[in-house]
């Protein structure tokens, strides 16, 4: 929103010689509005040079859209990754999951687990459920959301002799890196800022989670 803000003053980006969009694949009204205002750019100011960054972006599309063919790759190491995926749509995803969870724990071998949900009251159900239903103390859960306070987010990268379960919304999709992460269980849903033409107000809705959003969670 700050760059949007800032770029509507000075649609030449005349201040600016490098603009780098990370995390493209955040698909966003203000992050759409800010690549077509780049573009725009271009034709005014011939020092601009525009990275657009994504482990897991359509480069072809950006490439079409900027009239451009210099694509760089930089070759990161990827672990084979097994998907599942669940035969019948779920009426209560959160039981589901907190099943699932206690499932992974009893039958898999060594690994932490990471699930993704869509915001703090899903997290702390799940996690409230496990803790009810489990019969074991090896299984830690753990929570990871923005609201939470530094301290608390740091221990996710604390040894432990115990299996944990971090149940986290998107700010471990790109912001934070769990470490000794074994297996994933994504919901399939995020919290997001959606734009309200009618109202001309911002309202915060869960919605199916994107394709490149879930290739980004399953490469964590």
């Amino acid at each position: 929103g700050i760059a949007v803000r800032e770029a509507l003053l000075d649609q030449k980006f005349s201040s600016v010689d490098v603009f780098i969009v990370d995390e493209a694949h955040e698909r966003s009204v203000n992050t759409d509005l800010l690549i077509g205002l780049l573009k725009n750019a271009l034709q005014f100011n011939q020092k601009l040079r525009i990275v657009i960054m994504s482990a897991t972006l359509d480069t072809r599309f950006f490439a079409n859209y900027f009239q451009t063919q210099q694509i760089l790759f930089v070759q990161g190491k990827m672990f084979p990754v097994r998907h599942q995926f669940l035969s019948n749509q779920e009426n209560n995803y959160l039981e589901a999951i907190s099943l699932l969870i206690l499932q992974l724990h009893s039958t898999k071998p060594k690994g932490d687990i990471l699930v993704f949900l869509p915001g703090e009251k899903e997290i702390m159900t799940v996690i409230n459920t496990v803790n009810l239903l489990k019969q074991t103390e090896q299984l830690e859960m753990m929570p990871l959301f923005a609201n939470l306070s530094q301290a608390d987010q740091l221990k996710i990268f604390e040894q432990s002799q115990k299996r944990r379960c971090i149940c986290s919304t998107n700010i471990a999709e790109t912001s934070l890196t769990v470490p000794n992460i074994s297996f994933i269980i994504d919901s399939g849903f995020v919290r997001t800022k959606i734009f309200d033409p009618i109202l001309q107000i911002q309202k915060l809705l869960t919605i199916p989670a994107s394709k490149s959003q879930i290739m980004q969670r399953c490469g964590r």
